[in-house]
């Protein structure tokens, strides 16, 4: 990583206060500052096992008007994200739901304004298999216009209105979606508001709903207060509380953290507890889990000793992590772990040793693979894991990730393993592999699952690109692949040229297949 204006250690990137300054532009006219973008789209699909092809047909505009200078008006009518990338998929050997990342252009424009729940750690290495830390995302995109199970929900369209108003950050938002599977539209409206306060520091509000149309009886509200303090450059206290409002949910709807963090360039602390009701419901948030109360602590050192840097390490980081669940009576359900050193080389890439104590109560059986069920009881293990990250820059990099030891009540021997190769600046080939053995002992089972992954980037020059993703689960014998070709054909209105396909190695059927092109223009006024 490289920064044109020094960035603290204690911050990151995304601190403007802390921004370069650019001069010497002139000559420039703001203009009436609206935007029109109409699409067209167009295209056929098939399902998976299905014989025919379903052909398609959509139109729609997004607006952006600048209100004032600093207060930006979007709107969108009958929205479209067939280019959106496809999702990478996950392996999951957990008893929660995965992370999936936003990646709708509506919704990952001015996102920022919006964020409100766990304060994420500086993480200065950018491992490519780091997970989400995140407890807790009180709103969280992803969860407008999808299904649980991923399927998209047409949208009728929304607005949202970012920026400053007066000293005050703003962000108001709301998404109405048509019927779909025989279930009525609901409409998604968040509000957020925040005010830099001192010299470093900012306190907030938010406020979500969800309605669905013509039911009064059926919603879910949830409303937050935070408060995000730094004092003497290193310090930093950050809270929130928050209590959702669900019918036939009462007691337990609350849910809060407060934190408190050191760190400097050698030294870093930090320890934070969360509490999230027994009856706490987020409808527009990712939510782990509920009922639980999270002790978490950090500490761990970075010199910088001249005898390491003339070996080629420019930063030795020796920390522990310890994070401790309990239930709302205090009683541990959960305990992870993290104990171990980092490395961090002169031209960027790092490797880390670490041992993963573990530990796992569970009241109820679940499954963790079709066939393969985790008895109640108590559970204890631990983890060995070595996580490499070579310098992206090169030619050639590596990035890998090698799990070993206990899981639940036998072993698991997994390993995800990254390849990037950059032939020419315009061509990019990034090849992964995750494979995981496990063997249990309760109930005696053994099984093992494999991931591929191949993702290739090519840019013809500055206006046209050609990206795709492709992907197949050993597990489920499945192969799917997305390709999306990208014409920027005048400033900021692209054409999309987008193929999807998916099918099963292990039997007989109609691969699902789909071609779209979608025509978009922008109009400046």
């Amino acid at each position: 990583m490289d920064y044109w204006a020094p960035v603290p250690r204690a911050y990151s990137i995304y601190r403007a206060s802390l921004d370069g300054n650019l001069n010497g532009l002139s000559d420039l006219a703001q203009g009436r500052n609206l935007r029109l973008k109409p699409y067209v789209l167009t295209g056929a699909t098939r399902g998976t096992g299905a014989s025919r092809f379903a052909g398609d047909g959509e139109i729609g505009l997004d607006l952006k008007y600048g209100v004032t200078p600093a207060l930006t008006l979007d709107v969108t009518v009958h929205p479209d994200f067939a280019q959106a990338e496809a999702d990478e998929q996950q392996v999951n050997l957990t008893r929660f739901s995965l992370f999936y990342p936003e990646k709708r252009e509506f919704f990952l424009e001015n996102a920022g304004i919006f964020y409100f729940g766990d304060i994420a750690r500086n993480q200065r290495n950018t491992a490519r298999f780091r997970p989400p830390e995140e407890e807790l995302l009180l709103f969280f995109s992803r969860r407008i216009g999808l299904t649980g199970q991923g399927e998209q929900i047409p949208l009728y369209g929304g607005a949202r209105l970012t920026g400053l108003a007066g000293d005050v950050g703003v962000g108001a938002m709301t998404i109405q979606t048509q019927a779909h599977a025989g279930q009525p539209g609901s409409n998604y409206t968040v509000l957020r508001a925040r005010r830099d306060i001192l010299k470093n520091s900012d306190i907030g509000a938010i406020f979500l709903s969800r309605q669905p149309a013509g039911d009064s009886s059926d919603f879910n509200r949830v409303a937050g207060v935070d408060a995000n303090f730094r004092f003497y450059r290193w310090l930093s206290v950050n809270s929130f509380l928050t209590r959702s409002d669900t019918p036939h949910k009462q007691g337990g709807e609350w849910a809060g953290k407060g934190s408190v963090g050191w760190e400097d360039n050698f030294l870093h602390l930090q320890y934070s507890l969360l509490s999230i009701g027994d009856n706490f419901q987020d409808d527009l948030g990712f939510v782990r889990r509920t009922g639980i109360r999270k002790h978490f602590a950090d500490m761990g050192i970075r010199p910088r000793p001249a005898w390491w840097r003339r070996r080629g390490i420019r930063e030795v980081h020796p920390h522990a992590r310890f994070s401790y669940y309990t239930d709302q009576s205090n009683v541990m359900v959960t305990r992870n772990d993290h104990i171990g050193p980092a490395f961090t080389f002169e031209r960027g890439g790092f490797i880390e040793f670490a041992v993963n104590p573990q530990y796992e109560r569970i009241d109820k059986p679940f499954q963790i693979r079709p066939g393969v069920v985790i008895p109640a009881g108590s559970y204890r293990w631990n983890e060995y894991a070595l996580v490499y990250e070579g310098d992206r820059s090169r030619a050639v990099s590596g990035s890998a990730r090698v799990t070993n030891g206990g899981f639940w009540s036998g072993s698991q021997k997994s390993a995800r393993v990254a390849v990037a190769v950059r032939p020419s600046y315009r061509l990019l080939l990034d090849l992964g592999v995750q494979h995981n053995d496990i063997d249990l002992r309760v109930p005696p089972a053994g099984f093992a699952s494999t991931l591929v992954t191949l993702r290739t980037n090519y840019s013809f020059n500055t206006r046209m690109f050609l990206d795709s993703l492709i992907q197949y689960n050993a597990d489920l014998g499945q192969f799917s692949a997305n390709v999306r070709f990208n014409l920027i054909h005048h400033p900021l209105s692209d054409l999309f040229i987008v193929y999807n396909e998916q099918q099963f190695t292990d039997r007989d059927a109609p691969a699902g297949r789909g071609l779209i092109v979608k025509y978009t223009h922008m109009l400046s006024f």
